[in-house]
């Protein structure tokens, strides 16, 4: 059985969080390039530190 403890859960949500903060800026300045849909976004953890988010984009 594995176990995480709360320490290490605390560390990834403060990882996700800092993550989702680059997000916000990023598409803060409404960026032509890439503007976001808000239609499905969704984060993916492969392990403790690797974690991936990936944002719907509009076409």
């Amino acid at each position: 059985m594995q176990t995480v403890s709360l320490e290490e859960n605390e560390k990834v949500s403060a990882i996700v969080f800092e993550i989702w903060q680059k997000v916000w800026s990023y598409f803060e300045d409404e960026n032509e390039a890439a503007r976001r849909a808000y239609s499905v976004d969704f984060e993916f953890y492969a392990g403790a530190e690797d974690i991936e988010i990936y944002i719907s984009l509009k076409e």
